[in-house]
């Protein structure tokens, strides 16, 4: 029990990154205009409330990935501040960016159709280059295919996202790599499950290492600064007087 909070906080803490380098924001579904959004301070409907989201509400932020509980799938998130968990079926995607045909044949079309599968009838159709494609819904798999309602330019409908691809361009919470400070060549830097010396040890980093990868801001307990960094496919906690910046050329991620 005490590991699966340790992840818990780590999703939690672990904001900035995630809410800079996802293209898509979260908007509430399926609540009723006189009912509220419970955020709790767990992944079950056992742990207290911590915050409350209106049932109109948008840009909600996913501070880590889905985790299913009873049957249940729980998101780690933050909104207007408050960080906590909500239940998944009560969000649905509000991306901020668009998706382009692919895979689609220059003397072809991909269909956009009434539901979500080939045998419901055609409504329109967006050309093989075709760009600008807003997904509007959750998906949904239909035997062995994803299929999403989307918008594109004045057609609404389902399409099977097989043929289209994602098209953002997004910069990175930090276009720098941090590297190991203030640490003997002959010594390592702990990384631990959580922000203070009495978490575990995920892994150590050798003193020489240059490619530690901030993955959101930083928090204060006690007297030392924590952050949650990326390193070796491993993220975990580390303290700030022992890393600095190791900045190169700013680059933009492609997803």
């Amino acid at each position: 029990m005490m590991r699966y909070w340790i992840f818990a906080l780590l999703a939690l803490f672990s904001s900035a990154t995630l809410a800079e380098v996802s293209p898509c924001y979260y908007k509430v579904t399926q609540v009723k205009q006189d009912d509220m959004l419970w955020i709790r301070s767990g992944p079950n409907i056992k742990y207290q409330r911590v915050g409350a989201i209106p049932p109109s509400a948008t840009e909600i932020t996913a501070t880590g990935v889905d985790i299913s509980v009873d049957n249940t799938f729980w998101l780690p998130i933050r909104y207007q501040g408050i960080y906590g968990w909500v239940n998944r079926d009560f969000l649905t995607e509000d991306c901020r960016c668009a998706y382009q045909v692919e895979g689609v044949k220059s003397d072809d079309q991909l269909w956009v159709r009434a539901g979500p599968s080939v045998k419901h009838e055609k409504v329109g159709a967006i050309p093989y280059n075709g760009t600008g494609v807003q997904v509007t819904g959750l998906s949904v798999q239909v035997q062995k295919d994803y299929w999403a309602t989307i918008r594109y330019n004045n057609i609404e409908g389902w399409i099977n996202l097989g043929y289209v691809t994602k098209q953002c361009d997004f910069v990175p919470l930090s276009q720098c790599d941090y590297k190991v400070n203030n640490v003997k060549a002959d010594d390592t830097l702990s990384m631990r499950f959580g922000p203070s010396t009495k978490y575990e040890k995920v892994l150590a980093i050798p003193s020489d290492k240059s490619t530690i990868k901030l993955m959101g801001e930083g928090i204060k307990v006690g007297k030392t600064t924590w952050i949650p960094i990326q390193y070796a496919d491993k993220t975990g906690w580390v303290n700030q007087h022992y890393v600095q910046k190791n900045c190169q050329t700013p680059s933009v991620i492609k997803q």
